[in-house]
């Protein structure tokens, strides 16, 4: 009895192996680790305006994760806008500390960060960014 219990264990080790290796090289190579996180960073002014483009080896681009940490010393409106021109989204941070992620549906090869404030604009912020794709 004890003997079988053995073999059983050991075929099921073996079949929870080979569809972790599976599942690795088909959802988490491709999704996560292929597509690479990019960082750049901003000195705030009167008027701030970042492009973030996709690397070249990308395809089929469906999210866009954007991580933004730093310090403004005021109010701060982030226009978020796709490759043609047309705004999707805004972002309002408040002054001070920031850690803020933005995480959407995408599907441009670029998106064009538009900073504005109704007082003068100070601070520096640090942008991680990554375009996920297939």
């Amino acid at each position: 009895m004890k003997n079988k219990m053995t073999i059983g264990t050991l075929i099921l080790s073996a079949v929870i192996v080979v569809l972790c290796v599976v599942m690795y090289h088909k959802y988490i190579y491709p999704i996560y680790l292929k597509n690479k996180r990019q960082t750049t960073q901003i000195e705030l002014n009167s008027s701030n305006e970042i492009m973030l483009k996709k690397t070249a080896e990308q395809n089929h681009i469906y999210l866009i994760e954007i991580e933004l940490t730093g310090r403004s010393n005021s109010n701060l409106s982030i226009i978020v806008v796709d490759s043609i021109g047309i705004p999707q989204q805004e972002i309002r941070l408040k002054k001070g500390d920031i850690d803020y992620i933005y995480k959407n549906d995408w599907y441009s090869p670029e998106c064009k960060l538009q900073f504005s404030s109704k007082e003068k604009m100070s601070g520096k912020l640090v942008i991680d960014y990554r375009f996920l794709g297939l």
